[in-house]
């Protein structure tokens, strides 16, 4: 499965404006799987993950929806800075659903590595996963198409900071899951986090 991650930039005090450009790109009840803004680091930022298969094949102006948001500019679209527009091989496990829970908070991580490591780290992780459920469920991860290549990105979803931070702390207090990270953290050059809040997409005419 193909799935399509949209980071779009906005200009402060622009997010009903980026929110209404984005919702531009979906043909009526096709809704992503999920539209999130984010909260800490690099804020005025929308990010939108949805199946490939979801996207409008042209959107309501005639312009396939990529060209809609990459590369536009605020005076072209609605308030948008920039979007960069990423095609993502979806690994399982896959956990993600048609609906966020718009009480929790969610955190999109992207671990960058030499190219030539990243099967071996998606080996490790898979055989890991177990482990880490035992704390919380990994929502979904991915292996990029387009873009960077030498990253893995993978999503996951808790109650609050302070639900992440107690969940991360049990982990990291598992001897299970020291040995996998003995395994990966060699493997790994550059580690980002974003930590997101879920919003929802506007019905647009």
């Amino acid at each position: 499965m193909t799935d399509v991650l949209m980071t779009t930039r906005f200009l402060p005090g622009q997010l009903n404006a980026a929110l209404n450009g984005v919702a531009r790109v979906f043909d009526k009840g096709n809704l992503p799987l999920g539209v999130w803004a984010s909260e800490l680091g690099l804020l005025n930022q929308l990010v939108t993950l949805c199946p490939l298969d979801r996207i409008a094949v042209t959107g309501s102006d005639g312009l396939r929806p990529f060209d809609l948001l990459a590369g536009t500019t605020a005076s072209d679209c609605d308030g948008l800075a920039e979007t960069e527009v990423r095609l993502l091989q979806r690994l399982e496990p896959f956990r993600m659903t048609a609906e966020l829970d718009p009480a929790s908070v969610y955190e999109l991580r992207a671990y960058e590595m030499a190219p030539s490591a990243i099967d071996t780290f998606i080996g490790h992780l898979s055989a890991a996963i177990p482990v880490r459920d035992r704390y919380s469920l990994i929502e979904g991860w991915w292996k990029p198409i387009t873009g960077k290549q030498d990253q893995i990105i993978h999503l996951w979803k808790y109650r609050d900071l302070e639900h992440r931070r107690v969940v991360r702390q049990s982990a990291n207090d598992d001897p299970d899951w020291q040995a996998f990270l003995k395994k990966v953290v060699p493997l790994l050059r550059v580690m980002q986090s974003t930590v997101l809040n879920p919003l929802r997409l506007p019905v647009v005419p």
